[in-house]
């Protein structure tokens, strides 16, 4: 039948493969034909096919066969169709991950080796179904630990560990840690096969101190772990090491070295994986996030831009780790547009995080705090510049209620001494201070300037933000100028040490600044910080000429420099 149909084309009609014919016959038909034995190239050529006519039937039927799952999950040079094939199949109900679990525990942990069970839950992860990849990774430790696999059950414990953290799982997370350190650290259960190498590990554990705002501890874990890298570890392993380091780096403000680990691990991985990898649109966004810290804020949009759209097209564009992509590129648009107003990006990209998180997760999962705390801040600039009174108030009203839906999910997850509960403490005195409600706005200021203070110490760049909002609370809604003067002046002296004279928050500190010297008749002041802010905007000027580099986004990688090198320069300066 469908060679008659064929036939009767015109001739200028666009006319399908034979392969595409047979793929949509055994889709229409949903054939049970076994494709037994067929090499994995193979698999996934018809895959990509396959996957290009939407014919979710004909790769439901290759894909339930565990067998041939497990073998493609290994072919690194094509994971981006099997990561496609099962976002497809994920989006119209089949969860593979669910049934390749429920395979598991039907059959037994025995069913399968442990070496495929650690490359099918890392694969998960990759994909974004991080409570799959847990259940995986979990399983195939319990399985190399009972047949004294002592390479196998580190790898499956680190590895696990990474995506209890994704999951945001702190509990479980704080468990795979513990039972990793006994193991390996404290009693050393398996001391007569020879050293390990623990450079993995020591990231992941970096990245769970980082996540729970014990930025000393992570530091350690962090130097530890670039200290153990050497030529025995793998090229994903480095990356991830390289990745985590940089990421601790940046918020205990060692920025040249975390750009130095961020750009080497782009160009690492674009190296190893090629441009249309996830794991290279990983590095891009620990790269953005680099640069957005650094204050190269319109850097860090074109790099976050370029990160969404690998995401998009590697896991699909409903995807969490795509959500993930679209709030990162929505907080970096945020900060890019505060002066000129135009939120526009920002409320996309915020919107559609928000909507795939929802969708995907549970109501009580921390991300959906993330990406309802910057909803409310970009609501609440659109609210501070509409007219209409009833719409501002519900603006505002919206504003509240996300804040205090992230605060709830932020405390009890990660606890009250946590910087991102300090952040919405913070992002809710900044609401209260456009409501009005200056008592409240105080208040939360107030709580968020404690521990920031208790956890990062007195010269931190959090801390000096904190204190530029209160002062800015008591300079402009309170009058209390003696109050907001010293808070400035700390703000301003914090900043100038971390960032030099041209960093963009200090316009806000100067205009304050100026503010209080007028109002309180002190004209030499004022004159005084009107030239600082001059000579702001000049220095302004200078650093912002600042472009990325050809090796993060070209496709040349062979002048990428010596890994041990790059390690030396950087523990070099520790």
């Amino acid at each position: 039948n469908e060679y008659k149909s064929y036939l009767r084309m015109k001739p200028s009609a666009p006319v399908d493969s034979l392969l595409t014919l047979c793929i949509k016959a055994l889709n229409k038909d949903n054939s049970q034909i076994p494709l037994y034995n067929l090499s994995e190239s193979f698999y996934l050529y018809i895959l990509k096919h396959a996957f290009l006519e939407n014919c979710s039937g004909f790769i439901r039927h290759i894909l339930m066969d565990i067998d041939v799952f497990i073998k493609l999950s290994y072919t690194k040079d094509s994971s981006r169709i099997l990561h496609l094939c099962v976002y497809l199949l994920n989006e119209k109900g089949i969860s593979i991950p669910m049934i390749f679990n429920s395979s598991i525990l039907k059959g037994g942990e025995s069913a399968r080796s442990v070496e495929d069970l650690i490359q099918v839950g890392h694969f998960f992860v990759d994909c974004g179904y991080f409570e799959a990849g847990e259940v995986t990774l979990r399983h195939a430790a319990t399985l190399a630990e009972k047949e004294r696999e002592h390479v196998l059950l580190l790898q499956a414990l680190t590895l696990l560990l990474s995506a209890n953290i994704a999951n945001c799982d702190f509990v479980k997370a704080e468990e795979t840690s513990s039972r990793t350190k006994r193991l390996f650290i404290s009693e050393k259960a398996f001391p007569a096969s020879g050293p390990l190498n623990l450079s993995g590990f020591y990231a992941e554990e970096a990245y769970r101190q980082y996540c729970l705002s014990h930025y000393g501890r992570a530091n350690e874990w962090a130097v530890k772990a670039l200290q153990q890298v050497d030529t025995t570890v793998d090229v994903p392993t480095t990356i991830t090491v390289l990745r985590r380091a940089s990421k601790v780096f940046i918020d205990t403000k060692s920025f040249e070295r975390a750009e130095i680990l961020a750009k080497h691990s782009v160009a690492l991985a674009k190296r190893y994986y090629g441009t249309e990898h996830i794991v290279y649109g990983e590095t891009l966004l620990d790269y953005g996030f680099c640069l957005l810290h650094m204050d190269h804020v319109t850097l860090a949009v074109e790099v976050y831009e370029r990160a969404l759209i690998i995401h998009q097209k590697t896991v699909g564009p409903n995807s969490i780790k795509s959500a993930i992509a679209h709030e990162d590129l929505s907080y970096a648009s945020y900060v890019n547009d505060y002066n000129d107003g135009d939120y526009s990006d920002s409320l996309l990209h915020s919107s559609l995080s928000l909507y795939i998180i929802e969708k995907k997760l549970r109501s009580d999962h921390l991300l959906n705090a993330s990406s309802s705390r910057l909803r409310a801040l970009i609501l609440e600039e659109l609210a501070y510049v509409e007219h209409n009174a009833d719409y501002r108030s519900e603006l505002l009203l919206e504003a509240e209620n996300l804040h205090l839906k992230s605060l709830k999910l932020c405390r009890s997850t990660l606890g009250e001494d946590n910087l991102q509960t300090a952040k919405h403490y913070g992002n809710l005195g900044r609401l209260y201070q456009t409501m009005c409600l200056v008592k409240p706005a105080e208040k939360m200021h107030k709580k968020s300037i404690k521990i920031k203070e208790r956890l990062l110490g007195d010269e931190n760049y959090e801390l000096a933000l904190s204190l530029g909002h209160l002062a800015s609370l008591y300079n402009y809604d309170m009058k209390k100028y003696t109050e907001a003067l010293p808070l400035y002046l700390k703000s301003v002296e914090i900043t100038l040490k971390l960032y030099g004279p041209g960093f963009s928050g200090l316009e806000y500190d100067y205009r304050g600044l100026m503010n209080i010297y007028e109002n309180t008749g002190q004209i030499e002041k004022y004159y005084q910080y009107s030239q600082l802010l001059v000579e702001w905007q000049i220095n302004r000027e200078r650093t912002h000429v600042k472009t990325i580099s050809s090796e993060v986004f070209s496709g040349e990688t062979s002048t990428c420099s010596p890994t041990h090198d790059v390690i030396a320069q950087v523990l070099g300066t520790c």
